[in-house]
């Protein structure tokens, strides 16, 4: 690319027609936008290029996971900062701008302020999950969880008007320096879905780069309209990073029995549907959720590798750009 853009922004997305050209519509024109397709079997790639056309659109070859399509991405872009957007959510008027400036005067990961489409805020800065935090939110109700656990910053603090460091910031869209995301090693590819970015934050925090939210960055966000389509799956992925993260952060012998533990709690949610269901306990998740959930725990605890929830090898690979994947360098794991 012969001109400095302001920013590469990078588009994950897995049968995202519904929603690519809203979002591909709001990123500025003199921003670099990588779209990476997850063998969508929807008109995603035909929107994206008809939406922005000097886009580079690259085919993953598969559905390798959230994680592995941005390191993909990174790979091919040319802007001293990378932007990961959900293709479910769209820039407000100065976001961009607003996250590159953070980004480059506090060398840091930045996240902005999170609104769905009625305008309600949803942004929520995260304290580092612990096996405590992981556990409760399976066996505790929702009001109790936030009281006793303190998962997330209370929306009161100060830190959602003005802005400043926190632990991590939400997935649904982060900005930080090229240089430092590859020093860090991009994203863990062994998480299909979920806690990628916490796990994102704790290896730029070795690396002295901070995460720091700017409300005065707004982005809107639908949410979950890719998760949603395939939902079982997503609670599965959802507890197999819960304990993968956990065995990478802590000693293995507080880690493997916080996965049998979660395993046993999930089981028995599933086979106590009914009773949930008679009393409204998180009667929303019937018992093929927490199957699924369940068996995603015993997968992260064996480390098994993910089947995706439906692969379409008729799919081909699609680049209107040669494809460069060698500028991210091999993921390392805490502890290797």
């Amino acid at each position: 690319m012969g001109n400095i853009r302001a920013a590469s922004v990078i588009v994950v997305t897995y049968n995202s027609a519904a929603t690519i050209a809203s979002c591909l519509n709001s990123i500025p024109r003199d921003c670099e936008v990588l779209v990476v397709d997850q063998s969508s079997r929807d008109d995603s790639i035909a929107i994206a290029k008809s939406v922005c056309g000097d886009a580079t659109v690259i085919s993953a070859g598969g559905n390798r996971g959230f994680g592995a399509g941005c390191n993909l991405g990174a790979a091919n872009a040319h802007s001293d900062v990378l932007i990961f957007l959900n293709p479910d959510a769209s820039f407000a008027e100065g976001a961009v701008r607003q996250l590159v400036q953070r980004v480059r005067v506090d060398n840091a990961l930045v996240g902005p302020l999170i609104v769905d489409e009625h305008g309600c805020d949803q942004t929520r800065a995260r304290f580092w999950s612990t096996p405590l935090s992981i556990l409760g939110e399976v066996c505790l109700p929702t009001r109790l969880n936030r009281l006793i656990l303190k998962r997330d910053i209370p929306p009161s603090d100060v830190v959602y008007r003005r802005g400043g460091r926190v632990p991590y910031v939400q997935g649904t869209c982060m900005a930080v320096g090229a240089a430092n995301f590859r020093r860090a090693g991009g994203f863990d590819e062994r998480l299909f879905l979920y806690h990628e970015e916490e796990v994102l934050a704790r290896r730029l925090q070795r690396i002295a780069v901070p995460a720091v939210l700017e409300p005065a960055a707004l982005i809107t966000h639908l949410g979950a309209r890719s998760t949603s389509q395939v939902r079982d799956f997503a609670a599965r992925q959802y507890y197999r990073s819960a304990v993968l993260t956990t065995m990478t952060h802590h000693p293995r012998r507080i880690a493997i029995p916080t996965g049998i533990v979660l395993w046993l709690l999930l089981t028995m949610m599933a086979v106590l549907t009914p009773l949930r269901r008679a009393v409204g306990f998180r009667a929303d998740k019937g018992l093929s959720w927490y199957r699924s959930a369940a068996a995603g725990a015993a997968a992260g605890l064996v480390g098994r590798i993910v089947q995706p929830p439906a692969a379409d090898p008729s799919a081909d690979v699609v680049s209107l750009k040669p494809v460069r994947r060698s500028v991210v360098p091999p993921i390392l794991h805490s502890g290797s």
